[in-house]
Order: C-alpha cells, then sequence, then structure tokens
C-alpha cells in the first residue's frame, strides 16, 4: 500500500514524475563521415538545421596534418631558394665565360698549322674569241 496513492478521480492536469532507467534514441539518425581524423574544434550547425551538400557543419583540427602543411611549406621554400641559387650561379658562369672570352685577344691566339700558298692558275693558250653580233 505504500506504493498507491487512493484518491477520487479528478478532472484537470495530472502532474506525475516517472523515475526509471533507460535510454533516449533518436527517431533518425545520421553519419557524417570524414577523409581524414580529427579534433572538433568548432561546431557551425546546430542540430535541427537543414543542411545541403556544401554546407560545413563543423571544423576538425588534426595536428599531424598542420604539421605535414607547415613541413610541405618548409620544402617548397628550400627548393625555391635552390632554384634561385643554380639561376645566380649560371648567371655568374656565363658572365665570367664572356669575360674571359673578351680578355683573349686575337693577337694572343696562334694557330697551330701554317697555310700553304695557293698554286697559280695555268694559263691559258687558247682564250675564245667573242664578238657581239650584229642585229639582223
Amino acid at each position: 500500500m505504500s506504493a498507491l496513492w487512493p484518491d477520487t478521480a479528478k478532472r484537470g492536469e495530472m502532474l506525475l514524475e516517472v523515475h526509471g532507467l533507460g535510454t533516449l534514441v533518436p527517431e533518425e539518425t545520421m553519419l557524417i563521415p570524414a577523409t581524414t581524423d580529427g579534433r572538433v574544434a568548432q561546431i557551425l550547425v546546430k542540430p535541427g538545421t537543414p543542411v545541403k551538400a556544401d554546407t560545413v557543419v563543423m571544423i576538425l583540427v588534426n595536428p599531424d596534418l598542420i604539421k605535414a602543411e607547415q613541413d610541405a611549406d618548409f620544402a617548397l621554400k628550400v627548393a625555391q631558394a635552390d632554384y634561385d641559387n643554380l639561376k645566380v650561379t649560371l648567371q655568374k658562369t656565363l658572365l665570367d665565360m664572356k669575360s674571359t672570352a673578351a680578355q683573349v685577344s686575337a693577337d694572343t691566339i696562334r694557330p697551330s698549322w701554317r697555310p700553304t700558298a695557293t698554286p697559280p692558275l695555268p694559263k691559258r693558250t687558247c682564250w675564245p674569241e667573242w664578238t657581239p653580233r650584229s642585229p639582223p
């Protein structure tokens, strides 16, 4: 009898508190997969808000991806510096070659061969004579 409350039936609101064990289960669940692992940094959309295919729902943070991005940025800067260094080295080499070539003059170059005299052409004993024709 300790759990029963005897009384007469009345019209009106009935307030009753019920305690018990249970689990709340949503009527509809939707799974949103992420392409990478990460920790949720910020939730941008509240539950129940309609979304489209391009709506950003939350921002994930992954320290490994942040480190990989920084490493790639540093590698790009190193490669760019190496490229610029090679360009400058090539330009310096070309300038050195031009200045060396300008210093060498034609007087200081001595050929290792001597030209030989060309033999004279044989004399023709008979040259054909040419006479202009008179007009008809």
